[in-house]
């Protein structure tokens, strides 16, 4: 990809994410927003989609999490057998 190709690019990323920001701003729905605005829906959404993935590419990677520890859950009753192991999920 040439060096034009790549600001060219850039650019209309930011600027799509401005007008998807002022869309979410507003408050208003999608279809109501874009045909205030003349802008098509499937324009919109393709955006949408490219800002979200180039956002995604600039984040780095985040570490695989750690495996969940195991607690023991006993019965509160003396006279029943511990129940089995339960994996903790914080």
């Amino acid at each position: 990809m040439s060096e034009t190709r790549k600001l060219t690019n850039k650019y209309r990323l930011e600027q799509w994410n401005a007008i998807i920001q002022e869309r979410i701003n507003s408050g208003k729905c999608v279809d109501v927003w874009c045909k205030e605005n003349n802008i098509t829906r499937d324009s919109y959404y393709y955006w949408l989609r490219k800002v979200k993935h180039s956002v995604i590419k600039k984040k780095p990677a985040k570490p695989s999490p750690q495996l969940p520890k195991v607690v023991h859950y006993y019965h509160l009753s003396w006279y029943q057998k511990p129940a089995a192991p339960v994996q903790q999920l914080f």
